[in-house]
């Protein structure tokens, strides 16, 4: 027999038994020991029995921990914690009780005079510490804690959401190594931001993007802090990039009227070189200004070609959420972006490009790139949202109208209804690029 294995051997009278500690966290489960008849009276026959036994323990142990019964370190504090609560007491380590005042010490001593459960126990007298949660899981902890922020988005939209966080904790783990989160200083902080200067330096990177990283772990320590209650300041503060303006984003400079019908709606234009989903929706970006993700967000529904005046409904469904109430509206139909959308529903809707809005401006503004069609390098499909602002400022539209077509936040209080589908529908026809009968496919 090991050696070792003699000091779970106990006498029980004139029987010997095997005793064992259960470990941490099986003691929710099967309680603090575990203790065996070895049914023997002879030392030498219970080291011989020991063995079989205590291997069966550790086998049934294994067992329990690979069906998932298992609580976490995490959650055998939280259930603590709570039990303490539900008993009247709030639940404090075992190191801050000692230093509590005696007779506070004396009163949660006094409650367990005649108490024999350990969890009782344990909760009371804060034996079960909080666990302490690492650079290696400070994601998996902020996804748990922040799904309050997720409700309504599409699974596409959850992870393009969450991406961010997960890439910028991995690259921090690869940049300081694994530690708890609540000894992170802001040495480490800065460690990560001069591995991302020299990132800004010999790749040639955005300050957007370091920015992102650095922001997301904010966040996440933000969240992770605050719910556990770690008390520690948050070392990602104030060390994001300067980011300095610069001249012509790639989605903010605007086209021209004549380069849109030319360009993308006339029959025979260069637009004939793409996929027919993709084209009709370009269509109706021209005409509607709406953002590329509403419109590839709309399912069969949201398409009303029956009404009186056909348009399509911007709001939130299974596909993707609204980001915010100024963006849920009704845009009449007019001008290319008819026939477009009645070719889309005449081909099952939006299929191919159904939540997919990142494929879609990808694919199209590196067609238009390839083909050299844009009219400066500045350009990009987004450019069509600003173009119809353009031309709501050509014919004087008024503000409110404006800003209701397009889904912004109108700067004066709002009152009554807004304006209806019928005004959006006339000043929008003012402005149509081309009338529905010359971008039939």
């Amino acid at each position: 027999m090991p050696e070792d294995l003699s000091r779970y051997i106990i006498r029980r009278g004139r029987r010997y038994s095997y005793r064992r500690r259960v470990p941490a966290d099986l003691v929710d489960i099967l309680g603090r020991e575990v203790k065996i008849s070895l049914k023997t009276d002879s030392y030498d026959s219970a080291c011989l029995a020991v063995g079989r036994v205590n291997e069966s323990v550790i086998g049934y142990w294994d067992e329990l921990r690979a069906s998932g019964k298992v609580a976490g370190g995490q959650e055998r504090y939280e259930r603590a914690r709570d039990l303490a609560v539900r008993l009247g007491w709030r639940y404090q380590h075992s190191g801050e009780i000692a230093e509590a005042p005696a007779k506070d010490v004396v009163a949660r001593l006094e409650s367990l005079e005649t108490v024999d459960d350990r969890r009782v126990i344990d909760a009371v007298l804060g034996a079960v510490p909080m666990p302490r949660i690492m650079v290696s899981t400070l994601f998996d902890e902020y996804e748990k804690l922040s799904f309050d922020a997720r409700i309504g988005k599409s699974p596409r939209q959850v992870e393009l959401a969450l991406n961010p966080h997960r890439r910028s904790q991995k690259n921090l783990l690869a940049v300081i190594g694994d530690k708890p989160i609540a000894e992170l200083s802001r040495q480490d902080a800065l460690q990560f931001r001069s591995w991302w200067s020299d990132r800004l330096r010999d790749e040639k990177l955005s300050v957007k993007s370091a920015n992102k990283e650095v922001n997301c772990l904010r966040a996440m320590f933000r969240v992770v802090s605050d719910a556990r209650l770690l008390g520690v300041e948050n070392p990602f503060k104030g060390i994001a990039f300067r980011n300095h303006v610069t001249q012509g984003k790639s989605r903010g400079e605007t086209v021209s009227r004549d380069w849109i019908v030319q360009t993308l709606l006339a029959p025979g234009c260069l637009l004939g070189g793409i996929n027919d989903e993709a084209r009709h929706i370009v269509a109706i970006l021209a005409e509607t200004g709406a953002r590329p993700g509403e419109i590839c967000g709309l399912e069969r529904a949201d398409f009303v070609l029956d009404d009186p005046i056909p348009h399509i409904r911007i709001r939130p469904n299974q596909i993707r959420e609204i980001k915010t109430s100024m963006s849920i509206r009704n845009l009449p139909l007019v001008g290319a972006a008819l026939p477009a959308a009645k070719a889309l529903m005449a081909a099952g809707g939006i299929v191919r490009y159904r939540g997919k809005n990142g494929s879609f401006t990808t694919g199209v503004n590196k067609f238009l790139r390839e083909n050299a069609a844009f009219e400066t390098g500045q350009q990009s499909l987004y450019s069509l949202r600003h173009a119809l602002q353009d031309r709501f400022i050509a014919v004087e539209a008024p503000d409110m109208l404006v800003a209701s077509v397009m889904g912004h936040k109108f700067s004066r209080p709002k009152y009554g209804a807004g304006p209806t589908l019928e005004q959006k529908q006339e000043w929008l026809a003012r402005i149509a690029l081309m009338p529905p009968s010359l971008n039939q496919p």
